[in-house]
């Protein structure tokens, strides 16, 4: 099978995580209208309601973005295992929560590295998204949430999911899937496209690997446990972290 190249980002330097923190502390904890919560220099890039905490009510998670663009050093490792070093422009963005209240909003979470610009706004622009045929960035289900990225290089795709569930008062990760797979050719005996397939559930501490070969679409599967920590708060989550492993 194809090797895909998986370039694992290790962090941002400081200049736009600092900027951040005070643009961060201009959010509200309440609001009467969801456009209350948006830093100034801010806009809404994509926003979906549903009911985060199970109480019936129209709940709200938007993606807002600054329009500034800034340079940044991006910092990882490559497929090789060599350190990496890229100039980027980044555009800050920010994923905010709000739970309905009678007389307006009240802010849940605010999250400066849960989501990224350049993938959700490719995924946005992707034209089988406007048709219906693809998954949008944000879902809410009953006391969840659901954080989508989708991406296509040369015939492969990337999906990445992480779930977060609403437990005393906040939204905690509680299972990913990492998903690599070559658009072109699809294996009919196992309805799946040749790539590799990965769960991680952090309630059971199971990580379950699947591989499909490109040539024969031979299957394997492998699980691993993973280390018992406290479940992550969507605050601290970080996109780029998520293809670290934390298996034993």
């Amino acid at each position: 099978m194809k090797t895909v190249p998986i370039i694992i980002l290790i962090f941002i330097l400081p200049t736009i995580l600092f900027a951040q923190k005070d643009i961060l502390s201009t959010i509200p904890s309440i609001g009467s209208q969801t456009k209350d919560f948006i830093p100034e220099g801010y806009k809404e890039l994509f926003k979906t309601q549903g009911d985060l905490n199970g109480d019936g009510k129209q709940d709200v998670a938007l993606i807002v973005f600054s329009e500034k663009e800034q340079k940044d050093t991006l910092v990882g490792i490559d497929g090789n295992g060599d350190s990496t070093k890229t100039i980027v422009d980044i555009k800050p963005t920010i994923l905010i929560t709000l739970l309905k209240q009678n007389n307006g909003y009240k802010l849940l979470s605010k999250s400066p590295k849960a989501v990224s610009y350049w993938s959700i706004n490719e995924m946005l622009m992707d034209a089988e998204y406007h048709a219906g045929a693809r998954i949008k960035p944000l879902s809410i289900y009953k006391r969840g949430l659901s954080i989508y990225t989708y991406s296509r290089d040369n015939g492969w795709a990337t999906i990445f999911k992480a779930e977060f569930k609403y437990v005393n008062g906040n939204l905690f990760l509680i299972h990913t899937t990492n998903n690599y797979y070559h658009e072109i050719e699809f294996c009919n005996k196992i309805k799946k496209y040749p790539g590799e397939y990965i769960d991680r559930d952090y309630i059971n501490y199971l990580a379950i690997y699947k591989t499909i070969l490109q040539n024969n679409c031979k299957l394997t599967i492998e699980r691993k446990q993973l280390k018992k920590q406290p479940l992550i708060k969507l605050d601290s989550f970080s996109i780029n972290l998520y293809k670290e492993d934390f298996d034993n």
